[in-house]
């Protein structure tokens, strides 16, 4: 029996192994039959039937790097997402920083039910928002994007801090309040800089869904001037003709950003997610 444990403890890493390859497969399939449109010809997209490309071009990259549009998508879809992220934080940080610190009626029965705007989908809230959008003028505006993205994303993001809050020594806080801090001054100078991976965190998540969306964009925005990238790609397709060149290396170009931004902060990500699993 104690010659079995290696074997059985070798077969249970190769089936875990195969296991994780096989997922990383299907995930990245599609990626890969992305990349390959995007470096082939546009003759050769419609003709071969090579998943590969015969011979590798960055012609459709070099398309897409020409044209006016596709950089002033880019531009506002930056500018969007950041100023998304910046405010969910900023309002994210102090709401949560509430809930953890301090004691007041509904505090729990708030925290508790703070999830349940995402019980109602985007397409439910898309009129009453662009009523008010309307009423307020602020349809075909970055601002109409902007509410609504830190809208949907504040109580993901106070809900994240939140635990990581909790998780914080009391101790250090009740020191800072002794030496004379106020509460602003112990959220800005003790636990934003203590709290730095759970933020990161947040924040990833805050840009992303900003930077993805398509349905607000879509609704809110008129202006082709004031496009975002998501809707800015459905511009590329023709009524008769689909240039796929064009439009996966427009997506490929989509996808950088967010990559790079991942790779940059994937420890702080990491350690975010499960630092206010356990309190200590």
């Amino acid at each position: 029996m104690t010659m079995l444990k290696p074997v059985r403890k070798f077969i249970h890493s190769i089936l875990h192994y195969l296991c994780i390859f096989l997922l990383l497969a299907i995930f990245l399939f599609p990626v890969l039959i992305l990349l390959s449109t995007a470096l082939k010809l546009p003759g050769e997209i419609l003709t071969s039937q090579s998943i590969l490309p015969q011979k590798l071009t960055f012609y459709n990259f070099l398309r897409i790097a020409g044209m006016q549009r596709f950089h002033r998508y880019l531009l506002n879809t930056l500018f969007v997402s950041l100023v998304t992220t910046f405010l969910s934080l900023v309002f994210a940080c102090l709401a949560a920083y509430s809930l953890s610190s301090f004691r007041y009626p509904g505090r729990q029965l708030f925290s508790r039910f703070i999830l349940m705007t995402y019980m109602f989908p985007e397409v439910l809230l898309i009129i009453p928002l662009f009523l008010i959008f309307n009423a307020y003028r602020l349809t075909d505006s970055y601002w109409s994007l902007i509410i609504a993205y830190t809208t949907f994303s504040i109580p993901f993001c106070v809900w994240m801090l939140k635990g990581f809050f909790d998780s914080l020594s009391k101790e250090i806080e009740d020191a800072a309040i002794i030496d004379g801090c106020t509460r602003l001054e112990v959220l800005t100078k003790i636990i934003i800089p203590l709290s730095a991976p759970a933020i990161m965190a947040t924040g990833a998540f805050a840009f992303m869904m900003a930077w993805n969306d398509f349905l607000f964009a879509l609704v809110f925005i008129n202006s082709d001037s004031l496009r975002t990238l998501s809707v800015g790609l459905n511009t590329l397709l023709g009524l008769y003709y689909f240039d796929y060149g064009l439009l996966t290396s427009a997506s490929i170009i989509m996808i950088i950003p967010v990559l790079i931004l991942f790779l940059c902060i994937q420890r702080m990500i990491v350690s975010g997610l499960s630092a206010g699993a356990v309190k200590g």
